[in-house]
């Protein structure tokens, strides 16, 4: 019986002195001076993406020894595809608040890149230079990120390099095709491409034919003279082909029964400047009504409509 008492009484005595607790969780937040600390992982400060890709995964995380992380806020949450949309310098911050209302932020900066332009302005597009004209190339490279890249531009003409400034080929006629490529960051390039030709001066045939291009009263069989200047002797072969089709005598348009290649014989005088392509007939050509085009190497053709005396 007094064992019991003395138990009972060391119970009250304990509950009414009060025992020892574990500190509560607010006397931990008012202990807690420190600001959070942030870290970045996806973007990283300096680096740089690919224009419009989706492959960059937000990834950041914030944390705090004393009392806990009670906000972290980035520019885009964690798990989102970084916004690539736009080229150029962008920004990412983050923002931690701890439970002891302590509060950072950190700002980074990375660069997205995009396909740098290309400007072209000499050689034009299918424009028409005569041969040995002085031509100068005119181009240039502009990057989506000027301030980071280390772009490359440069002009070829038929695979040739070209300086800017520097003259394109006009020495042969026909097509040729200048490229400007502007190397960028990440291999990401860019280029422009224009065809341009380059054409003998041909100033129009001389008589037989007429100022309106025909020649009239033809006889067939007999062989049709065909004189014209080049500004100058260009080779032995500045003519592809000669060809003729017969046609309406009412307005010239093609009766639709194909063409006949002509073997012609081309010749040059040196005094006149001037070279002859003398051009076989047919007797079938007797009271007839064709059309004689001679193309040139430089890919022109120049037409004359010739009629037959029957």
């Amino acid at each position: 019986m007094r064992r019991l008492t003395l138990i009972t009484f060391l119970i009250v005595f304990l509950a009414s002195a009060g025992a020892p607790v574990a500190p509560t969780a607010a006397a931990s937040v008012s202990d807690d001076t420190d600001p959070p600390q942030i870290a970045f992982r996806t973007p990283e400060d300096g680096a740089y993406y690919r224009q419009n890709t989706h492959a960059v995964i937000v990834d950041f995380q914030c944390s705090d020894s004393g009392s806990g992380i009670a906000s972290c806020v980035g520019t885009q949450p964690p798990g989102a595809s970084l916004d690539t949309a736009q080229a150029g310098a962008h920004t990412f911050t983050v923002t931690a608040v701890d439970n002891a209302g302590n509060q950072s932020s950190r700002t980074i900066t990375y660069w997205i890149v995009g396909v740098p332009s290309v400007s072209l302005s000499s050689p034009l597009e299918e424009a028409n230079y005569t041969v040995g004209q002085p031509v100068y190339a005119t181009y240039s490279c502009t990057s989506t990120v000027p301030e980071i890249s280390d772009l490359r531009c440069y002009g070829t003409d038929d695979g040739q390099f070209v300086a800017n400034g520097s003259l394109i080929d006009t020495g042969t006629v026909g097509p040729h095709y200048f490229t400007v490529i502007a190397f960028e960051l990440l291999g990401i390039d860019g280029y422009l491409s224009h065809r341009y030709w380059v054409r003998y001066p041909f100033s129009g045939f001389d008589s037989p034919v007429n100022a309106s291009g025909t020649i009239d009263g033809a006889k067939a069989k007999e062989a049709i003279p065909l004189k014209f200047s080049l500004g100058g002797y260009r080779g032995n072969n500045p003519v592809g082909s000669v060809h003729w089709e017969h046609v309406s005598c009412s307005d010239w348009t093609s009766l639709n029964e194909g063409w006949n290649l002509a073997s012609g014989t081309l010749s040059y005088n040196a005094s006149t400047d001037r070279y002859t392509e003398l051009v076989p007939t047919d007797p079938s050509f007797k009271g007839t009504c064709q059309q004689l085009t001679l193309a040139l190497a430089d890919y022109t053709l120049h037409v004359v409509n010739v009629k037959f005396s029957g």
